[in-house]
């Protein structure tokens, strides 16, 4: 005689309940892969590009593991893994593995914390809106900030239920990925520490007083030690003299490059006294401010206070928050929608759902208005927060369903036709778009920079594919064949570059050293590497616009050449000329000279 069920039971419910890691695992897998073969994954932004090639050695020729935003201890491990096999960017693979971590742990958590029907939905709602910015728009803010919330899930899920098998190891490993987490960028913690919390409140249960003071220290001790990380990230650092230079000459920069600047009209006066007359503002609202003996460190010191000054709180600022606010397109975001469904479906089916879905919409609009306050709504920071939000919510509740009157037909259908609709909704992202098969050099070039041309969030990103065909193709064989010549080019002008390189193939050691780089306009301004790479080039690394007028030094830009034609003429060459040499991938090459 069979084994006889019991009534009304699920054999797929049962599965689910009894195995949520190995349903976390087949489910996160299932969509990584999906993007892997369907999709074209590459990096969001030019950041990550450039950190990949200091990595790769692509500027000195030997791998750096200084990496500007990550931790420099994250960069010695994968510097070994290059050594061991030099074909492949592991920072690349890196942060794709780090996002289907965060997503197999986030997914786990949520069907740990929910009935079978309930948490399978509310984990396809996650990987619908949430994983394509970890698998195929790579970005390491993104990434690091749904890492961090991954692993202090683990962490509190550790510390805070006592049904937990292994308690002690599943909350060692949660902090070891949050720790992770953190040294793929500390910054991410203020993204999410709010709904941490949140997380620790709901999740501590009933517990006397003095079990709740020590869960709270373990937290702190977790919180610490991440920053503790970055203390000797920032030892490493400095023990070296050239590195200390950059760090020190970073600080001048970051509050004139990172801050709104206002008119040059608004300012003239206090300018000039800086000696900063309108050229040499105009290249320094550009990014081109990498002459040190020109914008010193006492003059960006000052123009900081100016900036400082310009961006003080104020009535009209808040004012202009809050419209800022109302005039984003947060509802098309895949994140918000997201966060709206597992909201509705949280305040119909549980009991506890009211607390944790307030406190969580309220924090993460707060910091939405921080952010719009600081000039910080850029998709990458927002998306951690959205995340965050959202497993605050997803995680936080338990299994204590609302007792609703419908039969379980009806529940089961509801359930299963969520699941469909969120399939169909994500199979959208499959579908490439493949328009570099039909579109001539011109019109595949405008298409590029049309849909990548922002910061915020724009669906076409996902859907383009841009590994199959370099759309700067022509200028890129010009520099990298060329003998004799260097080309520096106009960051702005090349703003897309990353996406003219397959983000999974480790770049050539020495691949800028020899034929192209870029002036200035990057986050590496004075950077050992960079340094290296004019100087190889026979280039002032202190003031690199002296050397353009060399004849064998080439300039490419669209955009600014006539502001650094007077640039050159005011500091260094009052008769020099310029001429346009020729022109590829729409873009314009111009040598600098002096007349005979």
């Amino acid at each position: 005689m069979g084994k006889q069920e019991k009534p009304g039971s699920n054999k797929l419910a049962d599965k689910i309940s009894a195995h949520p890691l190995i349903t976390a695992v087949i489910l996160s897998s299932l969509v990584f892969l999906a993007a892997i073969i369907f999709c074209d994954p590459k990096y969001e932004t030019n950041d990550d590009f450039w950190m990949d090639a200091v990595l790769s050695g692509a500027l000195t020729g030997q791998y750096d593991p200084h990496l500007l935003f990550s931790n420099i201890l994250l960069g010695y491990m994968l510097k070994g893994l290059y050594t061991l096999i030099p074909a492949v960017s592991f920072y690349f693979v890196m942060l794709e593995a780090a996002g289907l971590l965060s997503m197999i742990i986030t997914v786990w958590l949520i069907l740990r914390h929910n009935k079978a029907g309930i948490g399978l939905l509310a984990s396809f709602i996650l990987v619908a809106c949430f994983s394509n910015d970890l698998f195929i728009l790579v970005q390491f803010t993104k990434t690091a900030a749904a890492v961090m919330t991954a692993g202090g899930l683990l962490f509190l899920e550790g510390i805070t239920d006592p049904g937990l098998k292994h308690r002690k190891t599943a909350a060692a490993a949660g902090g070891l990925v949050f720790l992770f987490g953190s040294m793929i960028r500390l910054e991410c913690i203020y993204s999410i520490i709010l709904f941490l919390f949140i997380m620790f409140v709901s999740l501590i249960r009933k517990g006397t007083f003095k079990d709740t003071a020590k869960r709270f220290v373990l937290c702190i001790v977790l919180i610490c030690t991440a920053f503790g990380l970055q203390l000797v990230n920032n030892v490493i650092w400095k023990a070296d003299p050239a590195y200390t230079q950059f760090i020190e000459l970073n600080s001048y920069r970051v509050p004139v490059s990172d801050v709104k600047h206002p008119e040059y009209e608004k300012y003239g006066p206090a300018l000039e006294k800086l000696g900063i007359d309108k050229t040499d503002y105009v290249m320094l609202d550009t990014w081109n401010f990498t002459d040190l003996d020109v914008f010193t460190p006492e003059k960006l010191s000052g123009l900081s206070g100016i900036f400082k000054d310009y961006n003080s709180p104020s009535s009209a600022d808040i004012s202009r928050t809050v419209n800022s606010f109302i005039g984003k397109t947060y509802w098309f975001y895949a994140a918000t929608l997201g966060l709206v469904l597992i909201s509705l479906l949280y305040a119909i089916s549980s009991k506890k759902s009211l607390f944790v879905i307030i406190s969580s919409i309220l924090g993460c609009a707060a910091i939405l208005l921080l952010f719009s306050y600081l000039y910080r709504t850029v998709y990458r920071v927002e998306y951690g927060v959205f995340f965050a939000a959202f497993a605050s919510i997803a995680v936080s509740i338990g299994k204590e369903p609302r007792k609703i009157s419908i039969s379980r037909e009806i529940y089961s259908f509801a359930v299963i036709a969520g699941i469909i609709t969120l399939m169909i909704y994500q199979a959208g992202t499959y579908i490439p778009d493949n328009s570099y098969k039909t579109l001539d050099d011109v019109k595949y070039f405008d298409h590029i920079y049309k849909v990548f041309g922002c910061d915020g969030y724009v669906f076409p990103k996902y859907r383009v594919t841009v590994s199959a065909r370099r759309y700067h193709e022509k200028i890129l064989s010009r520099m990298e064949n060329s003998t004799g010549d260097f080309y520096l080019f106009d960051p702005l002008t090349f703003g897309l570059i990353n996406y003219d390189y397959k983000p999974w193939l480790r770049m050539e050691k020495g691949y800028f050293a020899d034929n192209f780089y870029t002036l200035g306009g990057t986050l590496m301004m004075q950077y050992p590497g960079e340094s290296y790479v004019y100087e190889h080039n026979g280039i002032d690394p202190v003031n690199p616009y002296r050397s353009l007028v060399k004849d064998n030094i080439y300039v490419i830009d669209n955009l600014y050449y006539n502001e650094k034609l007077a640039y050159i003429r005011k500091h260094y060459y009052p008769n020099a000329q310029m001429k346009l040499v020729g022109e590829e991938s729409s873009c314009k090459i111009w040598k600098f000279y002096i007349p005979e």
